[in-house]
């Protein structure tokens, strides 16, 4: 791993993570690399630092977010992007026959892209059927064996279906079963 993203790791760690104990592990870290006791952890409720030998309190986090500041202005830090890197990394040493396609796709789930919108991309045909058959099951005309395949496959089907479901489809489904639009205008809304 690139010292870069190492240290960023620490600082996030410091600021994020870090309890009590884990600050006090990390003075008697630096006490260790500087050769200098820096004196008595403080703890949280006198403050959130260490004493220094002169009185003062160190302010760790502080100093982490400065830090961290002055880190992220000098080099642009692509923190998905490492991310990725990282699961890609550990899938290829532990699968290194993957096809890049489901490399792709595993990397894509464990760190989706902040600007895709949220929710499961169900293709075109398959939104369908499920379309198809919460329509057919609504208004009662879903065939028995079909509805007990589909509970048996997932007793809660209907409201996984619904949850999967845009926005605009759940409120095109909801004006058919309410009568509000045909299902020729319905169709041709959803397709």
């Amino acid at each position: 791993m690139d010292p870069r993203e190492e240290l960023v790791h620490v600082i996030e760690f410091i600021l994020h993570r870090a309890d009590a104990e884990a600050l006090e592990a990390i003075k008697l870290a630096l006490e260790r690399k500087t050769g200098q006791a820096l004196g008595r952890f403080t703890g949280p409720m006198g403050g959130t630092g260490m004493s220094v030998p002169g009185g003062n309190v160190m302010d760790v986090q502080g100093i982490a977010k400065k830090y961290a500041n002055q880190l992220n202005e000098s080099i642009d830090i692509d923190i998905p992007g490492m991310s990725k890197r990282l699961i890609r990394n550990m899938i290829k040493t532990h699968e290194p026959q993957i096809p890049e396609e489901h490399l792709d796709q595993l990397v894509e789930h464990f760190v989706p892209d902040p600007n895709k919108p949220k929710g499961p991309q169900v293709p075109k045909d398959v939104l369908l059927t499920m379309v198809r058959q919460f329509v057919d099951y609504s208004v009662g005309r879903m065939k028995d064996r079909e509805l007990k395949e589909l509970k048996a496959a997932s007793p809660d089907w209907v409201e996984r279906y619904w949850n999967i479901f845009p926005e605009p489809v759940r409120k095109t489904i909801s004006d058919l079963i309410r009568g509000n639009i045909g299902e020729k205008e319905f169709w041709q809304k959803i397709n």
